[in-house]
């Protein structure tokens, strides 16, 4: 998987959610919105636009 931190602003949770990415066992877009959720009911992240 590719992924860049070129929009990150200074003190965003980029290297948070860069460990948890090879965890996502599963997606769903619903209603604008992306879930993605983790393996071992380790939680489900929740993205929308910020624009």
């Amino acid at each position: 998987m590719a992924a860049t931190r070129a929009m990150c602003p200074p003190g965003s949770l980029d290297q948070r959610l860069m460990r948890q990415l090879p965890y996502v066992r599963s997606y769903l877009f619903k209603e604008g919105k992306l879930f993605m959720s983790l393996m071992a009911d380790g939680g489900i992240l929740e993205w929308e636009k910020a624009f």
